[in-house]
């Protein structure tokens, strides 16, 4: 079985290689990062956000992540090495931000497709909003409804919808939203479309097999469907379709 760190290599790895638009590019428009600022990334993986945050706020700013994977957060820094750019990381569970980093403020917080792992979103938001200076923004992204419509209506061509895919789909509109519009002073939303396309049946079905449409039992029938699917039509598009909120305290 794939390790969740290795699932989410797979996947960044084909965004950056099939992807029509780069998401950084929508993020750091959204969160007007500046230099001099002090950013946390929650759930910053192996630094697909940390590290550009860290170039726009340069040495007189801070750009610090926490995520619960050690070796995520060792690539994460490895790389920041390779780039020479200056970032902080630490290991945390989302549910123990609030204590695990104590007195530290920030002017911009930033969670991408990370919140809905969270154990206790509600704690977890109101712990982010209390490490916000008074001036400060949150934001936060992830799919919604209509993310990879395409790669899932393939997908149940033989197998039904793993629960675990329904709930990052409608984890945005229905848990997220809710919460922030409750709970911040302001709230502005956006939507980042991104068609992927797949030159060939192996790279999706690499893709497949790192997202959570994974059914196990369906590997030989999605496998069979795909690369009959290629032979007729000779690529396959699906589309990310990403909800951003932006949450001003």
């Amino acid at each position: 079985m794939t390790s969740p760190e290795k699932a989410l290599g797979i996947r960044i790895e084909a965004h950056r290689r099939f992807s029509k638009r780069e998401i950084n590019d929508w993020i750091l428009a959204k969160i007007s990062l500046k230099k001099g600022d002090k950013v946390l990334d929650v759930g910053c993986g192996n630094g697909k956000q940390l590290i550009p945050f860290g170039k726009t706020v340069g040495s007189s700013g801070l750009a610090f992540g926490v995520d619960v994977s050690q070796s995520l957060l060792d690539e994460a820094m490895m790389v920041a090495k390779h780039d020479r750019v200056d970032i902080q990381v630490k290991r945390c569970k989302m549910e123990q931000i609030r204590p695990c980093l104590g007195s530290m403020t920030f002017d911009v917080i930033s969670s991408c497709f990370s919140l809905y792992y969270s154990k206790g979103v509600s704690q977890t938001v109101t712990d982010i909003s209390n490490l916000l200076t008074d001036s400060g923004r949150f934001f936060v992204c992830g799919p919604m409804r209509g993310n990879n419509a395409e790669l899932a209506d393939l997908h149940q061509e033989v197998s039904d919808l793993p629960e675990d895919f329904k709930t990052h789909t409608e984890f945005m509109e229905n848990q997220a939203l809710p919460l922030l519009r409750e709970g911040f002073r302001k709230v502005e939303t956006s939507i980042f479309r991104n068609p992927i396309v797949f030159p060939d049946a192996e790279s999706l079905l690499a893709y497949w097999r790192s997202y959570t449409l994974f059914v196990a039992g369906a590997t030989t029938k999605f496998d069979y469907l795909v690369k009959r699917r290629f032979s007729e039509d000779g690529s396959f598009m699906t589309s990310k379709v990403v909800l951003g909120i932006l949450a001003l305290k």
